[in-house]
């Protein structure tokens, strides 16, 4: 809803005054009741929250909260300019969820890095981030290069791969990804933990075999499945299944661009959290794949 009023446009902030402020998160709220809304700040994240622009932003925060805007969460818009210590992510998180109720990492690029340093420090980072409960997601703000300076993480400009985007795939996709193969106990239950998101139950018993799609979520007493064998097959059901959502944008701005330039690839954002799985049954084998 607001972004950057607490450091690089609180010239912006001088103008429209604090009841605008709220006015704005207020129509927000009003417009589509069952968003989040989010109050984004630049220069936080990776720093140490004790001297960068984390305090500030968060003397901002605290005061929005003392005229009664509510807003769910904090983001934490990730340039990278140096490589800094990771565990200050956890530290700004930290600091952060004392004023909301979750924090996404935003805007997650590298500048003036080497691509050498780019490895090591995508991978940390991640790494920080996923392993926080309170981390709703993870997005980039430049995936390609688009000029100078490079902020490019997987991309060159020609479209030839950078060596982060090896090391994006190996943890995203392989070493944080859930996938499992398990067989009920003699209660007929499995157990499994994984990072909040979509999920394929697949349940196999003899020559049946059955999938369901569901949402690992904050609310762990939905994160169950449950299958019931019969002579005809498996029925599945959950509280969490996953129901793709249709985007309904308002006012949403689209720029108009050349066919012929070059244009960065979407933004990768992968939702992130820990969480459990029951899935009661007879003796079954399932298969869990994160999606």
């Amino acid at each position: 809803v607001v972004n950057e009023f607490a450091t690089r446009h609180n010239y912006a902030l001088e103008h429209v005054g604090f009841d605008e402020t709220i006015r704005m998160f207020d129509v927000a709220r009003q417009i589509m009741p069952n968003i989040k809304l989010y109050y984004t700040e630049t220069n936080t994240g990776n720093g140490n929250p004790d001297t960068d622009a984390t305090r500030v932003n968060l003397e901002y925060v605290s005061y929005l909260r003392e005229l009664g805007i509510e807003f769910d969460g904090l983001g934490l818009q990730g340039h990278i300019a140096n490589a800094t210590y990771p565990q200050y992510y956890i530290n700004t998180i930290d600091r952060s969820l004392e004023y909301a109720d979750e924090v996404s990492i935003l805007e997650y690029d590298m500048g003036t890095l080497n691509e050498a340093e780019k490895v090591p420090f995508t991978r940390d980072s991640l790494i920080a981030c996923y392993s926080h409960p309170g981390v709703a997601s993870f997005v980039l703000w430049q995936p390609q290069q688009s000029g100078s300076p490079d902020n490019g993480i997987l991309w060159n400009m020609d479209g030839t791969h950078k060596a982060p985007l090896q090391t994006w795939k190996d943890t995203v996709m392989g070493e944080l990804r859930t996938e499992e193969f398990l067989t009920t106990d003699a209660n007929g239950d499995a157990k499994f933990r994984g990072h909040r998101g979509r999920y394929d139950i697949t349940v196999k018993v003899g020559d049946k075999e059955e999938t369901l799609v569901v949402n690992l979520t904050p609310e762990e007493d939905n994160n169950i499945v449950t299958a019931v064998v019969t002579d005809d097959g498996i029925k599945m059901s959950s509280p969490n299944l996953y129901v793709k959502k249709h985007r309904n944008y308002v006012n949403w701005k689209m720029s108009i661009v050349s066919p012929f330039s070059k244009r960065a690839k979407a933004p990768y954002c992968h939702k992130i959290g820990a969480a459990s799985d029951s899935v009661p049954s007879k003796r079954l084998c399932l298969c869990i794949k994160a999606r």
